[in-house]
């Protein structure tokens, strides 16, 4: 809408946006090209936060739920990046991640935020698969990363699947689940050390996941919410 003003930083586009949980007021958004912008107030203004990074392509953006002055940006091909100065200043946190990993997504534990988890993508020039294809945990703060998902291959077609969004269970941190490209959801109950399928329901051969939601009001927090791509539409 041409109407409404203009609100956000100018740089490229937003791939990655998210807030202060303690602080309505701090807002860090991830761009396409021009790296991480902050806001202090709600919006209204940003400024470039780049100090330390190689890397301005931006695809993924999580703040730490218990000290907001820790926050993880994933790159395009070039791993992960921390600050533990609110944006001030930032450092690779990526020993152990695969070489020119883009990271899709990072979810930080709401119960423990020492284990983190990110969906990555390794090195390929050409598009095509295999796309190796990992998902690390960290339970050190992303000091360290271990693979604790790989390998996964639709109808046995060697393509190394990966995860574009990753969620941890609110009330019970043991559950964890996978969003892949092609192969569904894959759902941990051993916080993240295994995993299996848990495709039920959806009748198709590839399910295509772009989202997983989990409503943080529910008393159980059993209800997750699935977004697709290909036309597949949205499952509970």
């Amino acid at each position: 809408d041409s109407s409404l003003p203009w609100v956000g930083p100018a740089g490229g586009p937003v791939v990655s946006m998210v807030g202060d949980a303690n602080n309505a007021n701090i807002l860090y958004a991830g761009s396409w090209g021009a790296g991480v912008f902050k806001s202090i107030d709600a919006g209204e203004t940003w400024l470039p936060k780049n100090m330390g990074m190689n890397n301005f392509y931006i695809n993924s953006m999580a703040i730490d739920p218990y000290n907001s002055r820790i926050v993880y940006a994933g790159t395009y091909r070039d791993k992960l990046y921390k600050t533990t100065d609110g944006g001030q200043t930032w450092f690779q946190s990526s020993t152990g991640i695969q070489a020119g990993a883009i990271v899709y997504t990072i979810t930080v534990d709401p119960q423990n935020a020492d284990i983190i988890f990110i969906g990555t993508r390794g090195e390929n020039s050409n598009g095509e698969a295999p796309w190796k294809g990992i998902v690390y945990r960290s339970i050190d703060e992303g000091i360290t990363w271990t693979p604790v998902l790989q390998n996964v291959s639709r109808l046995g077609v060697n393509i190394q699947d990966w995860a574009y969004d990753l969620v941890v269970n609110p009330k019970n941190h043991n559950i964890v689940f996978a969003g892949l490209h092609e192969s569904g959801v894959y759902k941990s109950t051993d916080g993240g050390i295994h995993w299996a399928a848990s495709n039920s329901g959806i009748n198709t051969d590839i399910i295509s996941v772009r989202g997983l939601s989990i409503n943080p009001a529910s008393s159980s927090a059993d209800a997750l919410y699935m977004g697709t791509w290909h036309r597949q539409g949205s499952y509970k």
